[in-house]
């Protein structure tokens, strides 16, 4: 008995550790808005995202997802923030950061490996410059009310499986009333009673219905993960980041 408290208490701890790992408020950025949710299924979790401020009026935008949940997945992620960090801030580069990233990763032989999606946005002419290892591609809301999902076509593999690997890089420019929504698959796996998962469709189709507003597209994604698997376990960690350009 008392040694399961102690491994409760340790439990929580990790947890307190973990989200410290995690911003707590999103980039304030005039004419830019932000949501973002983060809702492991156990205490502590694999899923990951950050924001990190760069030179040239650039920000990093970053999502991934360490395979497996728990604590070994969470200590994995810690090691993936640092890393990522350091990557992005030293070299200016997407492309090449993500490959020196994912060198630093493969070479912990831990045999488990990362998806990632990254943006850095420039925060004066609104270019986002987008590489991926592995992930889903962002879903892109356009001005004109339709979407698409830029990368798509350049991932590189997840990060963690082989070094030097090349990534490659897409661009696209937010303009007014446009967003990129950023998620793991905890979202769109997310399963009812019945096992039919939650979908990336239904995912694209509410991200279309809000019409750009960020932070009612991202409340009505989480709201109707959350009918979904009413009287279910959350089988996976869930996270999301939507970034968009104001009116």
């Amino acid at each position: 008995m008392i040694a399961q408290k102690l491994v409760e208490q340790d439990l929580q701890l990790a947890s307190q550790v973990q989200l410290a790992f995690l911003p707590k408020t999103s980039p304030r950025i005039p004419g830019i808005s932000f949501y973002q949710y983060y809702n492991p299924a156990q205490q502590i979790g694999g899923d990951y995202f950050d924001y990190l401020e760069l030179d040239n009026n650039r920000l990093v935008i970053a999502l991934a997802d360490v395979v497996g949940h728990g604590v070994a997945a969470a200590m994995f992620m810690a090691k993936l923030s640092a890393e990522a960090r350091f990557a992005f801030a030293s070299i200016s580069d997407p492309r090449k950061a993500m490959a020196q990233l994912n060198d630093r990763i493969t070479a912990l032989d831990a045999e488990r490996f990362i998806t990632m999606s990254v943006i850095v946005l420039d925060k004066t002419t609104h270019k986002a410059t987008i590489v991926i290892a592995g992930h889903m591609p962002p879903i892109h809301f356009h001005a004109d009310g339709s979407i698409s999902e830029p990368g798509d076509d350049i991932s590189g593999p997840p990060l963690g499986i082989m070094s030097d690997v090349e990534f490659d890089s897409f661009e696209v420019t937010l303009e007014p009333g446009e967003c990129l929504t950023m998620y793991t698959d905890g979202i769109f796996e997310a399963p009812n009673k019945a096992g039919e998962q939650f979908s990336i469709n239904r995912v694209r189709k509410i991200i279309e219905a809000a019409k750009g507003s960020v932070v009612p597209a991202g409340e009505e994604l989480i709201q109707s993960v959350k009918e979904h698997i009413v009287g279910c376990e959350q089988e996976d960690d869930m996270c999301i980041v939507i970034v968009g350009r104001d009116r």
